[in-house]
């Protein structure tokens, strides 16, 4: 009886743990909407005075699921290319305005969106790129009504941002090219890399349980949010990104992606580069790369 009692405590000890790390995933701390705004102009690294002299429409949509979600619209006169910029995960669309210049440069419109339970978007749960690619089809609605369906439309993201623009590629033939920066190749691989570094623990039974704890909330298994699948499907040119230095996701996460893409893929790892840092530590090579990306695309 007493083993039983000892079975049973690390049974509870276990499950409460991995509820704990999938409710941390899908509940994250994010930062606040105007604080993100506030990091962000106040790198040294960002032109403030540029993204001042612009002006941005507030933008919301319905999600599939009812949600209330937010964006930023910027308009280049009588262009019908845009780019959605799709930001990481915990910070809001404030995120990738780092990355605006050069495609408005290049006469790109430029649609900022918030993910849901990001910024100003609602939603109870961040869910890795599951709904949030769903969210996306939304967004190309939306910009099929405002520029017109022969739009030219493409998709960039950082990081969760990135995974989710190669989920969402796999569903829409509407988005003629994909740039992915430093994105994860399965959220499962993720996770399990992540639970070794942060917390010394091996995968077996932490993630397997969260897995069932991250089923029951978002109605997917981990193994089912596999960016690394769905680039299989994407027919579409497709830019990797990932620095070299990034230890958070590692570039062995774009080089397996790039790898299993069928069609147009390239890759570019930046020497030096960190999670999410590609742009700031080689802003003059990670521009050539993307306009040279965007002629072989014809855009």
């Amino acid at each position: 009886m007493f083993i039983l009692y000892i079975f049973a405590g690390i049974l509870l000890i276990t499950m409460a743990m991995a509820f704990y790390l999938s409710r941390k995933s899908l509940n994250p701390n994010t930062i606040d909407y105007k604080k993100s705004l506030e990091l962000v102009v106040g790198n040294e690294d960002f032109s403030n005075e540029w993204f001042s002299a612009l002006t941005g429409e507030d933008v919301y949509i319905n999600s599939e699921d009812g949600l209330k979600l937010h964006g930023l619209w910027y308009s280049v006169k009588d262009s019908e290319k845009t780019i959605i910029l799709s930001h990481g995960y915990s910070f809001s669309l404030y995120g990738s305005v780092k990355y605006m210049k050069m495609f408005m440069d290049k006469g790109f419109n430029v649609l900022l969106v918030d993910h849901r339970y990001h910024g100003l978007s609602e939603g109870k749960l961040c869910t890795m790129g599951h709904k949030e690619k769903m969210d996306q089809v939304k967004w190309v609605n939306w910009i099929e009504k405002r520029v017109g369906r022969d739009s030219i439309i493409g998709s960039h993201g950082e990081s969760m941002g990135a995974s989710t623009v190669l989920l969402h590629g796999a569903i829409d033939d509407r988005i003629k090219f994909i740039i992915a920066d430093c994105a994860y190749q399965s959220l499962f691989d993720q996770f399990r890399y992540r639970l070794k570094i942060e917390y010394k623990l091996p995968a077996f039974p932490l993630i397997y349980m969260g897995n069932l704890f991250h089923k029951l909330r978002t109605g997917a298994f981990y193994k089912e949010i596999s960016p690394i699948e769905a680039v299989k499907k994407i027919k579409v040119p497709v830019l990797f990104i990932h620095g070299n230095s990034d230890d958070y996701t590692t570039p062995s996460n774009s080089i397996n992606l790039h790898k299993s893409k069928n069609g147009p893929g390239f890759i570019y790892l930046v020497p030096g580069a960190d999670h999410g840092g590609s742009f700031k530590t080689d802003p003059k090579n990670y521009q050539k790369v993307l306009f040279r990306f965007l002629e072989n695309c014809g855009v």
